[in-house]
């Protein structure tokens, strides 16, 4: 069910209306509308839908698995408070910059600090997070991220570790000993490998993360986005590459055109030498004729 003072939202709206124009009243009203956070609950057992309009995603502010005391929630009361502190980091790793998801209130996805039939999940979020990617691999596995052509990897969160129940990379309730459990080297690691790249592979092994919580199966989980390459260096170095062939050309020509000039002189030197020779032949045959 959705309590999300509903009471305030149309309040607000009222007092946008009398305050702005119809243009300003539509903008303050969006606004209002996916900031204000929206509080959904879900029963024992029951699933819980999480959604946002395009082209907002899900921004995870809190969420509790279990019972506050003093609650009426799902038809019963209890004295006392039972308090699962993994669940924000579950709810996060499931639904934050998603458009919607689901999750089911019980044992399996939190794990076993609250039992009994009187748990609920209680979730509040907003919707003003940048859309994102979530991919999940089980400890042993290699995870593999990629965006398209002419974008890059933008890693916004990532966890190895384990803070789920046994609804993720099941493994016999043996191996899944503590679901508050996250290798502190998580975010660092991933971004080494993946950051700025167009693709990376990250394999989900101790050996690259360490071992946070020994002696419970383990999974990496990984939030992203792929961001547009920004080209304007790549141009600004054509251009550049451009302009020195088109000086290099022009370096040439004056080359071709120094050579040009020398053939010149040089036939320039040979045509006075012509004349200088024709000059002279021309006096002895005259000094001949003299004689």
């Amino acid at each position: 069910m959705v309590y999300a003072s509903a009471f305030a939202v149309l309040l607000a709206l009222f007092v946008c209306a009398q305050s702005w124009d119809d243009g300003e009243q539509l903008l303050i009203a969006v606004c209002f509308l996916l900031t204000t956070v929206i509080i959904k609950t879900a029963c024992e057992g029951q699933w819980l839908n999480i959604d946002c309009p395009a082209p907002t995603a899900i921004n995870i502010r809190s969420a509790n698995y279990g019972r506050k005391s003093g609650d009426n929630v799902c038809s019963s009361y209890a004295s006392g408070a039972c308090v699962t502190e993994n669940s924000l980091k579950a709810v996060r790793v499931k639904c934050q910059g998603e458009r919607w998801c689901k999750i089911q209130a019980n044992n399996a996805f939190f794990g076993g600090y609250c039992s009994g039939p009187n748990n609920y999940l209680s979730v509040g979020y907003t919707c003003d997070y940048p859309s994102m990617k979530n991919k999940i691999v089980c400890q042993g596995e290699t995870l593999n991220l990629d965006c398209r052509s002419g974008h890059h990897i933008a890693i916004d969160n990532a966890i190895f570790g384990r803070v789920h129940g046994n609804a993720i990379c099941p493994k016999d309730p043996l191996w899944v000993k503590n679901v508050n459990c996250v290798a502190r080297s998580s975010v660092e690691v991933v971004k080494s490998k993946c950051q700025g790249k167009r693709w990376c592979t990250v394999a989900a092994k101790l050996g690259v993360f360490g071992d946070p919580c020994p002696g419970t199966w383990k999974y990496l989980s990984v939030r992203y986005t792929c961001k547009r390459n920004v080209s304007g260096s790549s141009s600004r170095t054509r251009s550049s590459g451009s302009s020195s062939s088109r000086s290099g050309s022009s370096g040439s020509s004056s080359s071709r055109s120094g050579s040009s000039g020398s053939r010149s002189s040089r036939s320039g030197s040979y045509g006075t030498s012509k004349r200088q020779i024709s000059g002279s032949s021309s006096r002895i045959h005259s000094s001949g004729s003299s004689s």
